[in-house]
């Protein structure tokens, strides 16, 4: 079964919802054990943060120190993760809100296709990233690369990396303005995921 969903995830529509993991017969310990379980079954696991863990727990801690905005409760911003899969596991349902939203890079890419296919260049081009100094350890606060938005491989895939706060880092650092065709492009992109 989890063959299928790889398979669905990477050359299908993306995204795969599993149900009947019995978290609530669970300690919270076992819970993380199985769902990396099925992390592994998918993918190599990478760090959720800086500070090195594997799970990250979206929670309302109210902390303003942390700059984890899902840890700090109200509405957010869709989720993006720069990896290849994200997997979320409920664990205890909000006492209100706590939807979830799923956006298919591949839709938004083929509406500004149609829309405003002028807009693509600087996506495809993509941008210095700007790290928060916590994430970013001994390096450089902006990478030395550029990362697109969109980007086709050699094979014909498809790939998508979009990470909103560190695209808008690199616009402040470059004063770029609204009518700039970066900023442009990525208002348009946005406009399409909310």
């Amino acid at each position: 079964m989890l063959a299928e969903v790889g398979d669905a995830l990477s050359r299908g529509r993306g995204f795969a919802l599993l149900t009947g993991l019995p978290v609530a017969d669970m300690s919270r310990a076992a819970a993380g054990i199985a769902f990396s379980g099925i992390g592994a079954h998918l993918g190599v696991r990478v760090t959720e943060s800086h500070e090195g863990d594997y799970l990250g727990d979206v929670i309302d801690r109210r902390d303003a120190a942390d700059l984890r905005p899902y840890h700090n409760g109200g509405e957010f911003i869709m989720h993006r993760d720069p990896v290849d899969l994200v997997g979320l596991l409920c664990l205890r349902g909000a006492r209100r809100g706590g939807e979830s939203r799923i956006v298919s890079a591949g839709a938004v890419h083929n509406a500004i296709l149609a829309e405003a296919p002028e807009e693509l260049a600087p996506l495809y081009e993509g941008f210095p990233y700007g790290r928060l100094e916590a994430d970013r350890g001994d390096t450089d606060l902006f990478t030395p690369y550029r990362i697109p938005v969109f980007r086709f491989g050699a094979d014909g895939s498809f790939m998508s990396h979009y990470l909103p706060g560190p695209i808008e880092r690199f616009f402040a650092r470059d004063g770029l303005g609204p009518d700039h065709p970066a900023v442009r492009a990525v208002g348009i992109f946005k406009r399409l995921i909310w």
